[in-house]
């Protein structure tokens, strides 16, 4: 009988105020990767097509797949990777460029312009050129908002920041290294950290994947203000040597990791907020330690930057929504120029090299 492989979802990159913020290069190592297939081409040319379906196939002969979706578009993919037989398909394509770094020996170029029809596109030159402007201009103000809402976040963080009574975030460091890495010595060798994320701010609006990340391991939920305890934990579990996962905060997309993952010690930490929540582990309330004094003292600040802060996130989540119908009108060029049997043959000659190693 045969089983489905399981199914681990997130985003390589993400809208933040920062821009367009990549993780790409954690999509799987170069060391350890049988074949990283780069497909370049444009939009609406078969690239999420053709990782769909060689990942459904995969699944179904009992694979564990990873999912990488578009923040431009949850429903497109931006990545796949096939385990245990560590191959991946990237999505190689503007705003994440992605080039062969091993050519040959690991990376192969799967080049969607082989299956279509370029003097059909090039009669279309003038308003490709102007849509790609205008998905520019769109996005460039989408982070313009998403900046404008960070700031605002870090007014609120001091706040809570000031909230807070003792070094109640050190403490419960502390507890966790007596908890889980008890007689586990600093290594001599730090472990790797793979960043990702596993929240995207899409034209949907807040998506998020945590329970395809979380499901199965032990989890502590940390609810309140958290300080960014996650980051310190992760660099206890990298000191010791441990292998990582840190999906980051798309607001915070250098700094702060909402959700940690050590999967040796099947171990995994997470922040439940009015953004993403998790209810399968034991929970950290921080709220506890706040003092009310404070915070009713800032009550109309921190109510006023709350109600900014969403304004602003659903301004720029309309705004990428605007950049999506834009992207979708270049489809419209595309398209009708690509001859898909050809497309399909690109599909079944690939399908049948992956499916060799599964």
């Amino acid at each position: 009988m045969a089983f489905k492989g399981r199914e681990k979802h997130f985003f390589l990159g993400g809208n933040t105020p920062k821009g367009f913020y990549s993780y790409y290069d954690y999509l799987l190592p170069q060391e350890s990767a049988r074949k990283i297939y780069c497909i370049k081409g444009g939009p609406g040319t078969g690239k999420s097509t053709l990782m769909k379906k060689i990942s459904a196939v995969a699944v179904k002969k009992g694979a564990d797949v990873e999912f990488a979706h578009c923040s431009s578009d949850p429903d497109s993919l931006d990545g796949v990777i096939i385990k245990p037989a560590n191959i991946a398909f990237v999505d190689g394509t503007s705003p994440h460029i992605v080039d062969p770094k091993t050519p040959g020996a690991v990376d192969q170029i799967l080049y969607m312009g082989d299956c279509w029809d370029a003097d059909a596109l090039n009669r279309h030159k003038e308003g490709i050129i102007k849509t790609n402007q205008r998905i520019g201009e769109q996005f460039k103000r989408a982070y313009v908002y998403l900046a404008s809402a960070k700031l605002l976040q870090n007014d609120l963080d001091t706040i809570y920041a000031k909230s807070m009574k003792g070094n109640v975030h050190a403490t419960f460091e502390e507890n966790i290294i007596f908890q889980e890495f008890a007689e586990i010595p600093v290594s001599e060798v730090r472990g790797n950290v793979r960043k990702l994320f596993a929240s995207g701010i899409t034209p949907k609006g807040l998506v998020n994947f945590t329970d395809t990340i979380l499901d199965g391991y032990k989890t502590y939920i940390i609810k309140g203000y958290g300080s960014n305890c996650i980051k310190r934990i992760c660099d206890i579990a990298v000191n010791r040597g441990f292998d990582v996962e840190a999906y980051y905060c798309p607001f915070a997309p250098d700094e702060r990791i909402d959700h940690l993952i050590v999967p040796k010690l099947n171990l995994a930490f997470t922040v439940s907020n009015a953004y993403h929540t998790y209810d399968k582990g034991e929970v950290v309330d921080f709220d506890e330690f706040a003092s009310k004094y404070i915070l009713e003292k800032y009550k109309d600040e921190r109510e006023f930057a709350l109600y900014e802060i969403e304004r602003l996130i659903n301004r720029a989540v309309s705004t990428i929504a605007v950049a999506k119908q834009y992207h979708d009108e270049l489809e419209k060029y595309y398209i009708p120029a690509m001859d898909f049997s050809k497309l399909d043959e690109v599909i079944e000659k690939t399908m049948k090299e992956v499916l060799e190693f599964i």
